[in-house]
């Protein structure tokens, strides 16, 4: 029961907006005062924060789930994910300073690499996700186990999308300015898929409480003592100390969002 108790049942929405009002707001607050470097800075550091609230408040523990390993592959992809965004540039020639919006042939060029090195990162970790669930000796509950090793990986590769909000803002403004109507579609869209991911969010938060509910109500039923409950929710697990729950669940969504940034400058791009 303690994974319940974790969780608490609680939706995450407000927690989503709370963080999704932190994530963009600050920098967008900074682009608008004229600083677009300072902004892309601001929005590096707040994707780093939540890369680092994730992987404390933990979401995905239960039966079949070994904690611990995912954690460890969310850390390292989370790394290479914002690591690629300041070496891929620099290795093919492309001038970083100007991937602040300015100028959309220089921010597509950014947008594309970071869409290839996010499918390859997504390749290895599907390719690892596959390796690590058929070595296990135990293999009870394998799809658990790769729903959320899929899930968290490509939350922590979505985020760093975020870095590029500041180039989204600068580019909008420009295209509103000549090309309004696929300006203002391209908006509308992310927007309306925005709110789908965090009521989308919300569920998962139900649906993460009420699952658990529903294992640890199956041990009851089959005879099994409160000390073997509380050890079949630690498969793989040593943590239980960590932040709660439902907020990182709240925050997965959200990191899925930064995808959304990367969509919207491409859309920007084909469209205007």
């Amino acid at each position: 029961m303690d994974a319940v108790k974790r969780t608490g049942g609680k939706a995450p929405i407000p927690a989503q907006l709370l963080t999704l009002a932190l994530l963009v707001l600050p920098a967008l607050v900074t682009w608008v005062l004229g600083s677009p470097s300072t902004a892309r800075i601001m929005q590096i550091l707040l994707v780093v924060i939540a890369l680092l609230a994730l992987l404390a408040c933990w979401p995905f523990a239960g039966p079949g789930i070994p904690t611990d390993p995912d954690r460890g592959i969310c850390a390292l992809l989370g790394l290479i994910s914002m690591a690629l965004i300041f070496l891929l540039p620099r290795s093919v020639g492309l001038d970083v300073s100007r991937g602040d919006g300015a100028d959309l042939d220089a921010v597509w060029p950014l947008t594309r690499l970071w869409l290839e090195s996010s499918a390859v990162l997504l390749t290895i970790l599907a390719v690892v996700m596959f390796a690590r669930q058929m070595a296990r000796k135990n293999r009870r509950m394998v799809i658990r186990g790769i729903s959320a090793t899929a899930l968290s990986g490509l939350a922590v590769v979505c985020a760093s999308g975020w870095v590029f909000l500041p180039a989204f803002c600068s580019l909008f403004a420009r295209a509103a300015a000549s090309a309004p109507l696929p300006a203002i579609l391209t908006l509308v869209v992310g927007l309306v898929l925005l709110v789908g991911l965090v009521l989308a969010g919300w569920q998962w938060g139900r649906d993460l409480a009420g699952g658990l509910v529903d294992e640890s109500g199956k041990a009851g039923r089959s005879g099994r003592t409160d000390q073997d409950t509380s050890s079949a929710y630690q498969v793989g697990s040593s943590d239980r100390t960590g932040g709660p729950a439902w907020f990182g669940m709240a925050l997965v969504p959200v990191m899925l969002s930064g995808a959304l940034v990367m969509l919207s400058i491409t859309a920007l791009h084909f469209l205007v």
